[in-house]
């Protein structure tokens, strides 16, 4: 017991020795390790991610948007539909296909977006002759039908032919202009924009 004693009173005699000044280092150093060990725990500790998807799935139904519906349609036209409509709501808005229209080359299920032009195709000639009942007519009407003069057709008779529209009209007449007149209907393909493929679905409805 009186070992014990002497040891206590050694403790308190070694701890009377410390100054101020080594106190407070001591206290700094416990501080400073105790302040690295909550760094190190807050730095370990897993984080939450939130992930943000930019993609835009959804679609707004009561928007309004326009698109435009050209060709083999009973009114063609630019037209307001809501956001999410399909082509054969736009058709449809237009008055629906005419009888000489070719909807089988169209995705009438696609959706419409703001600014889109439809254009609905017509059938190419021949496509109903497989009709009996109908084939002596379309054989009439077509000998009938005047042919167009290339040499001599203004801008407007061209865009009557098809798959003709103002730009191409244009250039028909610019090379007239430029080169004479046409000596043959092939000479067509020397137009730009005319290919072997649009001259055949032409060269039948055209003369010089």
């Amino acid at each position: 017991m009186e070992e014990l004693r002497q040891k206590a009173s050694e403790i308190v005699r070694s701890a009377s020795d410390l100054s101020l000044i080594q106190i407070s280092v001591i206290i700094l150093l416990a501080l400073f390790i105790i302040a690295g060990g909550i760094f190190s725990y807050i730095k370990s500790k897993p984080r939450s991610v939130k992930i943000i998807s930019s993609k835009k799935t959804s679609v707004d139904e009561n928007r309004i948007i326009k698109v435009h519906v050209a060709g083999a349609v009973l009114k063609p036209g630019l037209y307001e539909v809501r956001e999410g409509m399909r082509v054969a709501d736009a058709i449809k808005a237009a008055g629906g296909e005419s009888t000489d229209a070719d909807v089988e080359q169209l995705n009438l299920a696609e959706r419409l977006r703001d600014g889109q032009k439809i254009m609905v195709p017509q059938k190419c000639a021949g496509n109903s002759l497989d009709d009996p009942l109908s084939a002596g007519y379309h054989a009439e009407t077509s000998t009938q039908s005047k042919k167009i003069n290339i040499n001599t057709a203004t801008a407007e008779e061209l865009e009557s032919l098809p798959g003709i529209g103002p730009a191409l009209a244009s250039r028909i007449i610019k090379y007239r202009r430029e080169k004479g007149f046409f000596t043959s209907v092939s000479g067509l393909k020397n137009v730009p924009g005319i290919g072997q493929r649009k001259f055949e679905s032409l060269k039948d409805l055209v003369e010089i």
